[in-house]
């Protein structure tokens, strides 16, 4: 009855056991605040580290004295006296398993009527995010709530396909529209040169074409190549310039024509038609 009724030990070293930095010291100080706050010497490391790197970076700016300040106040946090021990072992056994805290909190309600009609693609991911939302919401429940301990393995593991598909769809989602904001400014831009009657020329570096600069291109490459006998067990020829690399360096010092990579490639024909191996 007296181990009941003592009052749970918090842990001011919960991240870090020996401290090497402020901000070490900072985590720490602020896992127990929160412990203390909470009631809780367990909480989840997963959450109270994203919760500390947060709190971290609004303050690391500021003065050292006002960090070591904020540090004495964490560490100073005095437990609450209307703790309830009931409350307490009911939230050890229920909301404290991992599952339950999701690493990616569900995302904000997205409009999909302000999305432009012909953007499929992320029509397509705001339906994925809401639907696995949805079935996230309702495993996070269950799993909360079963104490079948075969059961909530089977939810952890469909807990975490689901975040990883709503984290999956919202990067995807990010892409489309970041490409989408580009082709509509590219086609302003084209407009606004249409109507101030403006003709581009492509004479920057690499326009013209290698080969309009060059009408000989194909025959300096093929001085550039040497070829030899090899082994008859290996090969008919040899040829000593075996990359993209070697050709290009022989390029620019015998006949001083600087290309790129990808530029040299496209006037290289594979080996194979669905590859660029040479």
């Amino acid at each position: 009855m007296q181990s009941f009724l003592s009052a749970p030990k918090f842990n001011k070293a919960f991240f870090y056991k020996e401290l090497q930095d402020t901000y070490q010291e900072f985590c720490n100080a602020y896992a127990y605040h929160k412990q203390v706050t909470l009631c809780d010497p367990n909480p989840s490391r997963q959450k109270l580290m994203q919760e500390c790197v947060i709190a971290w970076k609004q303050i690391k700016h500021q003065d050292k004295s006002l960090i070591h300040e904020k540090i004495r106040e964490y560490f100073n946090t005095v437990p609450s006296h209307t703790c309830s021990h009931q409350s307490y072992f009911i939230r050890d056994r229920v909301a404290n398993p991992s599952p339950s805290h999701s690493l990616f909190p569900p995302s904000e309600d997205i409009d999909i009527e302000k999305l432009p009609k012909n953007a499929i693609g992320q029509r397509d991911a705001v339906e994925k995010i809401k639907k696995a939302t949805k079935e996230l919401l309702e495993y996070e429940r269950i799993y909360a709530l079963t104490t079948n301990e075969s059961l909530k393995e089977t939810l952890e593991s469909t807990i975490t396909t689901e975040r990883k598909l709503i984290k999956d769809q919202k990067i995807r989602l990010e892409r489309l529209k970041r490409h989408a904001s580009a082709q509509t400014k590219l086609v302003a831009k084209k407009a606004k040169l249409l109507e101030e009657n403006i003709v581009e020329k492509y004479d920057r570096p690499g326009r013209p074409s290698a080969a309009m600069l060059h009408p000989d291109f194909w025959d300096k490459i093929h001085s550039c190549i040497e070829f030899g006998a090899a082994h008859t067990k290996r090969r008919k020829v040899t040829i000593k310039v075996r990359t993209i690399k070697h050709l290009r360096q022989a390029l620019e010092e015998k006949y001083n024509i600087y290309l790129s990579c990808q530029c040299l490639s496209t006037y290289l024909k594979p080996c194979h038609l669905y590859t660029f191996a040479l």
